[in-house]
């Protein structure tokens, strides 16, 4: 049986549906999407792999903001959108939230919060070090004879 010789526009045409079957496809859509977070600077601290966030983001349903439901889709279809949020400085990933609050600053400013929170106990720690040493250190009381 002879072959038949395809056309360029038919090898294009080919090429497209087997690149959107592979885009429709988990592995297709796992490289798609880490493959944005890399160009558009995602990076990774000690320890952690691009899987680790992969599979994060896959498990996460529930928006660690403001907690709402989060839904997939394609483009920013709606406010809850699930997306990776990254730091644009260090390129870490900070969390796994809303469309909404990821072009808000809710993110930092929960960021934040933790940080000044933290930043209290730690203050508070060192105070109540200092107090302890202090009183413990301190010579008795003499009474008079």
């Amino acid at each position: 049986m002879a072959r038949q010789l395809l056309t360029d526009d038919q090898r294009e045409a080919n090429r497209k549906a087997s690149q959107k079957k592979y885009k429709q496809s988990p592995q297709g859509r796992k490289k798609y999407r880490t493959d944005k977070w890399i160009s558009r600077g995602l990076k990774f601290r000690e320890g952690e792999t691009l899987d680790d966030i992969y599979t994060r983001y896959m498990e996460t349903d529930i928006c660690e903001c403001c907690e709402c439901i989060l839904t997939q889709g394609e483009r920013y279809n709606s406010k809850t959108t699930k997306v990776m949020d990254h730091d644009h400085q260090t390129g870490f990933c900070r969390a796994i939230v809303c469309h909404s609050c990821n072009v808000s600053d809710r993110v930092k400013h929960a960021e934040a919060k933790n940080l000044i929170d933290l930043m209290r106990v730690l203050v508070l720690g060192v105070s109540w070090t200092c107090l302890i040493l202090f009183l413990s250190r301190r010579e008795p009381l003499r009474e008079d004879p």
